[in-house]
């Protein structure tokens, strides 16, 4: 659309995140290594957008040991806001389907 209407998009300040432990990794980095088909990448980024994460260190216990409980409780009511400084989109869980 863009090329078509010779327009331009322009974006004053562009945020770019940033790890917050040693080998930290962020998110969608990782997932998009994987082999997984682009559906189930936006399923996994619908869910990570509802739980406002970035980075895996935002999963785990602070030595990165296991994946916290609040995010593998299918039936928690409750999801994190471990980044209250970013404005995030509204994100309503993704339907669950396993």
């Amino acid at each position: 659309m863009l090329l078509k209407t010779n327009s331009k998009l322009r974006i004053q300040s562009l945020w770019t995140p940033t790890i917050e432990r040693v080998q930290d990794k962020i998110i969608m980095d990782e997932v998009t290594n994987l082999n997984m088909s682009k559906n189930d990448v936006q399923i996994f980024n619908s869910w990570r957008l509802y739980y406002k994460v970035y980075c895996i260190s935002h999963l785990t216990n602070f030595n990165g040991d296991f994946v916290l409980d609040v995010f593998l409780n299918k039936n928690h009511p409750v999801h994190p806001s471990n980044n209250a400084d970013i404005t995030w989109p509204l994100q309503q869980p993704p339907a669950r389907k396993y």
